[in-house]
């Protein structure tokens, strides 16, 4: 049976969902006159976060189990120094090639906002605002990341230096659908910023917390930074859902989904005021139920 972008294959030890990525490149779609069709995902992280359970090698697997080109990924800086942010730059391009590209960054989960597409560099450490602005400089994109986690507010200077938004993160909004306040707030981001780029994260920290939420785009030459973030930069991307346009959705489903949200937050709420309560679900029950409602 073939394989679209994105769909689930067949189960596999390891990290990773798959090893076989020769059979998944035969049932690729072909390429076309304008270019090669290259599909990724953004907002990722290895075992240089703190909380990250993959090693590149093991993403790289996971991702190509998937007909994926391109990771972006985003680092936690929590726990790293300079040598660590060196490191990440090394190891994302020592696990790259013409047929795979991992495309480096660092999260700054302060202000919610991911830098994509790092650059060797000194970063000053002295505070949290002089570290952003060394990012700023040393990386081609920042984008606003997770909005729900900001009360989709962020500080004007945030939003001045910031390239796009994260509409949409699988971990905090869900597999259902974006959230209706990320697609407002990326409206008024477009009064300001008119070529504001929209993306769409899965914020995978292990195996489990991949979703089909990928990144089209197609790209003339050699697979590379240049390349796939030129055209995310230029906003020549489709974001896709299972293979599919998300906006290829009925009124009916999109009402259906946007409910399942509501849900979820509902259901993260009764949990954090049962956890200040001192009551603990069990975490089979807890699991179980995160992916009922998160989808």
């Amino acid at each position: 049976m073939s394989q679209k972008p994105g769909d689930h294959g067949p189960g596999q030890p390891g990290c990773g969902i798959g090893d076989s990525t020769t059979s998944m490149k035969k049932v690729r779609p072909p390429n076309s006159s304008a270019g090669r069709n290259c599909y990724g995902v953004t907002h990722v992280h290895s075992t240089r976060s703190f909380d990250g359970q993959c090693s590149y090698a093991e993403l790289r697997r996971l991702f190509q189990s998937q007909n994926l080109d391109f990771a972006c990924i985003t680092e936690h800086i929590e726990t790293l120094d300079q040598a660590a942010i060196n490191r990440i730059i090394d190891e994302c391009r020592s696990h790259s090639d013409g047929d795979f590209l991992f495309v480096p960054g660092i999260e700054m989960d302060c202000y919610r906002v991911n830098f994509m597409g790092l650059a060797a560099g000194t970063i000053d450490f002295t505070s949290d605002r002089t570290v952003f602005d060394s990012l700023r400089s040393l990386s081609r994109l920042c984008i606003l990341a997770h909005p729900v986690k900001s009360r989709f507010t962020y500080a004007d200077w945030i939003l001045q230096a910031a390239d796009g938004l994260e509409i949409w993160n699988t971990r905090h909004d869900g597999f259902h659908d974006l959230r209706p306040q990320n697609a407002q707030l990326y409206r008024r981001l477009l009064i300001d910023k008119p070529d504001a780029i929209k993306l769409a994260g899965i914020d995978l920290h292990a195996p489990g917390d991949y979703r089909a939420l990928t990144m089209h785009l197609v790209i003339t030459g050699d697979l590379t930074e240049a390349t796939v973030l030129g055209q995310i930069q230029q906003n020549r991307t489709q974001i896709l859902k299972a293979g599919r346009p998300i906006d290829a959705v009925s009124l009916i489903a999109r009402l259906a989904h946007r409910t399942r949200i509501r849900i979820m937050d509902r259901l993260q709420a009764v949990h954090r005021q049962m956890t200040d309560r001192g009551l603990a679900i069990p975490r089979p029950i807890k699991r179980i139920a995160r992916r009922l409602a998160q989808g």
